[in-house]
Formats: structure tokens, sequence, C-alpha cells
């Protein structure tokens, strides 16, 4: 899957996705084990998502990110998005 829904401040004017709260579980005893359940995400150093990457928080709507992400799946040998 590829995503465009990532917003950065300079670029969108806030934080998007990067930012999204802690999703709950569905199984209520799993959800206790966290606190942070339903409180979002603080970029830059706090995001929702499980690996940080390796370009760093970026919009999606960046057109030279676009083309690097672009760049990066032709040399995965990704054929199709």
């Amino acid at each position: 899957f590829y995503y465009g829904w990532y917003g950065t401040p300079a670029v969108d004017g806030r934080w998007l996705h990067w930012n999204h709260e802690v999703l709950p579980h569905w199984e209520a005893a799993v959800n206790q084990q966290y606190r942070n359940i339903g409180i979002a995400h603080v970029p830059p150093k706090g995001i929702g998502s499980n690996y940080y990457p390796a370009i760093g928080l970026y919009s999606s709507r960046n057109a030279s990110v676009q083309r690097a992400h672009v760049e990066m799946m032709a040399r995965a040998g990704i054929g199709v998005v």
C-alpha cells in the first residue's frame, strides 16, 4: 500500500495522520495494558507509525517527496502501485 495522506506543518499547515490517536485494540483486556489509548501522537518524536521514515516526516503533497518515493519503489522492483 502507498498512503498519500501524511502532512506536515511546513507544507500543509498542520500535522496530518502522523499525529492520529492511538487506536484501541478490539479486546478490552489488551486496552487495559496501555494508558495511551485514544491519546494523539505528538510529532516529530511520537508518530502514528510503527516505523520512522528514513527521509523524516514528510508531506504527501510535496512533489519532491513523491518523486523520491517513486524512485525508491522502482529501485525495489515494484512495478505497480
